[in-house]
């Protein structure tokens, strides 16, 4: 890809989104990041399901998940999601999160993900094929470049 595609959708925070101190229970940071994926996917016209059904593929399960929490959030609270994907490698890709609220970054982690399908009873990464990346990049707002898959050998 020439330039980064991205993906922006809303959430609220709930109450029971919340610690007893109204703090949001960080897990579900990790939660509004895969479902952030999740609306990108279905914006693309694409879902785990249809990954399944369409390439034989489990979906694209994480293998790495990191965050960084800035400002804490409770409930009530619009957050603003936004996901970004710079590059496919041939069978991952990582798309960094932020969340925001009113203009002011909350917390900031990302996600490495594959392509994965049960080959013999066993989970084996496969390359992405090039029309997945292409789905997501039309999807993307704003700018849309070119999306591709970025060589390599099988394995």
């Amino acid at each position: 890809m020439d330039k980064p595609i991205r993906f922006s959708t809303e959430f609220t925070v709930e109450w029971g989104d919340c610690d007893p101190a109204r703090i949001v229970f960080y897990p579900h940071y990790f939660y509004w990041f895969d479902t952030c994926f999740q609306h990108w996917l279905r914006q693309a016209g694409l879902s785990q399901a249809l990954l399944t059904e369409r390439y034989q593929v489990v979906g694209t399960p994480i293998l790495e998940a990191h965050a960084r929490f800035l400002v804490s959030s409770t409930d009530g609270d619009r957050l603003q999601a936004t996901a970004r994907i710079e590059r496919f490698d041939p069978k991952r890709f990582r798309i960094d999160y932020e969340l925001w609220r009113d203009g002011r970054l909350l917390v900031e982690g990302w996600e490495i993900r594959a392509w994965v399908a049960r080959i013999d009873d066993r989970l084996r990464s496969l390359p992405i094929p090039p029309e997945f990346a292409a789905a997501l990049a039309e999807a993307s707002q704003g700018e849309i470049p070119p999306a591709s898959v970025a060589p390599g050998p099988p394995g």
